[in-house]
């Protein structure tokens, strides 16, 4: 999204027909997406007339109706400077408890620029400015924005989405604890929805169980364990991990979280226990959910199941149906992508999934390498390393894991996440007559689904001696250019 100037905005709005508003709209600030508003352009036009003797240059690199990609969040008006950046929101009318609210949680999502920022909120049916300050809104006048406006010098940006990155938001508990631990990250609307229904639902004490799916990128991991930490200021509440240990693990252990892997499922105290978060539960294989099931029910202990619906076992929730028929489960699902980006996700579709190419999508972030030997592909992975790529080789494990094992279990890899990553496929990996994508033996998809979704950023593929997978990731990375 590119910035625009409000003078000429407003001005091309009374010249034109409101049809052709629209499509000048999309086109000025280059944002395919950009949906205008009646109301909005009323609001706008009531402020700017507050500054009707200011020119060109006053009105010129604001950001209108910017919208983080993949993320519910919108900010009215964003002008960022070299040392400082402002952010006016525009209501018509608004109480001072709603002006403050939003007031403070833009702040959140714009602190990661790490620069002074001044807030206010514009009340076009009283012409009334609010800034916050003091951690409060006062009443303010209008020159003292005036005066911010014409001093503050703009920093160029080409595109506003290359500088907010949804991932910038993303926090992993597990490789970004510290983060984590002090609050910095976001849910989403469906994932405060969740979290919200799920926590009076147990206040109302109406279920026995709870269910959350979503595939790779919905962010289930980060709300589990949101709701836990949330959940430990009222309930005796742990979380088994359904797999083994990692650093972040200990790290919020050592925080008062009571985290469990499944080496330790015999020591949990369920007599103590009123909820336990059960995520990665579709790595629970069936004696083992048996078992779980049993003990949760004999204590009396609220059982919160948080899966992905593609895991190695991904038949938990017809499993889970019995609880859904007697009425003891209610369930949820995630369909917002968060974690990966929208090419990404679409280029791991396409290669995994789909006769469906997406087209003219910039793939810079992907990259297809093709080695004649294992060696060559050892070789290379190593090197990728020293770049800050997170390395699955799994040409060289599937063999270890013929008898269900798990690459990212055994790593203690589970449920984290990484900026790059680089892995390899044999000829192990072909195409099946309806071009879905299938391994022998089985577990080595399984495999390669983990590492794919795990990517925040930068992915890289080594085909080694596999003609097919490679002519496929090829045409795939080739649609942008035709």
């Amino acid at each position: 999204m590119k910035s625009i100037n409000l003078l000429t905005h407003l001005r091309s709005r009374e010249d034109i027909s409101e049809k052709d508003f629209i499509l000048y709209a999309k086109l000025e600030c280059q944002s395919p997406s950009k949906v205008t508003k009646s109301w909005e352009e009323d609001d706008l036009a009531s402020f700017c007339h507050e500054f009707a003797d200011e020119g060109y240059a006053f009105f010129d690199d604001f950001f209108y109706n910017f919208k983080i990609e993949q993320i519910s969040k919108e900010f009215d008006l964003l002008r960022i400077g070299q040392n400082d950046l402002i952010n006016i929101e525009l209501k018509h009318d608004a109480t001072k408890d709603r002006i403050l609210k939003q007031l403070v949680q833009n702040r959140y999502y714009l602190a990661f620029l790490d620069t002074p920022i001044y807030s206010f909120t514009y009340i076009a049916k009283t012409h009334e400015l609010y800034m916050f300050k003091d951690n409060d809104i006062v009443l303010c006048d209008i020159n003292i924005l005036r005066t911010l406006l014409k001093n503050q010098k703009v920093r160029p940006i080409e595109d506003l989405n290359a500088l907010f990155r949804p991932d910038a938001f993303l926090v992993s508990p597990f490789t970004q604890p510290d983060r984590f631990l002090r609050h910095q990250y976001f849910l989403t609307d469906q994932q405060r929805m969740i979290e919200g229904e799920i926590l009076k639902n147990i206040e109302e004490d109406n279920y026995n169980y709870y269910a959350i799916s979503g595939e790779y990128g919905t962010g289930k991991t980060l709300l589990c364990y949101d709701m836990g930490k949330e959940m430990m200021n009222h309930y005796e509440t742990a979380i088994l991990h359904c797999a083994k240990a990692n650093e972040g693990i200990k790290t919020l252990n050592a925080h008062g979280f009571k985290i469990y892997d499944l080496s330790l499922f015999d020591q949990i105290d369920f007599s103590a226990l009123k909820i336990l978060l059960i995520d990665e539960s579709q790595r629970l294989s069936p004696k083992q959910r048996s078992s779980l099931l049993v003990r949760l029910s004999s204590h009396h202990t609220i059982g919160i199941f948080v899966y992905d619906p593609h895991g190695y076992y991904d038949d938990l929730k017809q499993y889970l149906s019995f609880l859904d028929d007697s009425g003891e489960l209610r369930s949820f699902h995630l369909t917002h992508r968060i974690r990966t980006n929208k090419v990404m996700a679409g280029f791991i579709n396409a290669l995994l999934y789909s006769h469906h190419v997406p087209k003219h999508q910039d793939y810079s972030a992907i990259s297809l390498v093709s080695v004649t030997n294992h060696k060559q592909a050892q070789d290379y992975l190593s090197y990728l390393q020293t770049k800050g790529y997170y390395s699955f080789d799994l040409a060289k494990t599937s063999e270890d894991y013929y008898n269900g094992g798990d690459i990212l279990d055994d790593e203690g890899l589970a449920g984290c996440e990484f900026d790059n990553v680089a892995l390899s496929l044999d000829e192990r990996f072909y195409y099946d007559e309806e071009g879905r994508l299938k391994a022998k033996p089985l577990i080595s998809l399984f495999m390669l689904y983990q590492a794919v979704t795990r990517v925040r950023r930068k992915l890289c593929i080594v085909v080694i001696n596999n003609a097919s997978v490679f002519t496929k990731g090829l045409k795939i990375l080739g649609e942008a250019y035709e």
